[in-house]
């Protein structure tokens, strides 16, 4: 089992979606900018997350502003599909995303 934490802060503020087929699903896409410490210099990483459910309801509501610090609990999934546009018909296409399991907010 795989978990991964990052600790940055929100890129700016995101908007609660629903998703699926029946516009049942909550999605939230935010993006995080987390500093390498063990660098020599001072280098950023901008990286980008997606929550469903509860979760995206939840960050939605408690931590949407834009610079609060956030600790983000996720696991990388990858998924592969075909494509269906005219132009690019039947490319298998591979996609990888971080999926927040869990956060936490450190600001007050």
């Amino acid at each position: 089992m795989q978990t991964n934490i990052h600790v940055g802060r929100l890129l700016k503020e995101f908007e609660l979606q629903t998703v699926g087929e029946h516009k049942d699903i909550k999605m939230v896409r935010l993006g995080l900018a987390v500093k390498r410490y063990l660098s020599q210099k001072s280098q950023t990483d901008f990286i980008y997350y997606v929550a469903f459910g509860k979760t995206a309801e939840m960050l939605s509501q408690y931590a949407n502003q834009k610079g609060m610090p956030i600790e983000l609990h996720f696991n990388i999934q990858s998924s592969h599909y075909q494509t269906t546009d005219q132009t690019t018909d039947g490319q298998s296409k591979y996609q990888t995303a971080n999926v927040i399991t869990s956060f936490m907010p450190w600001a007050t």
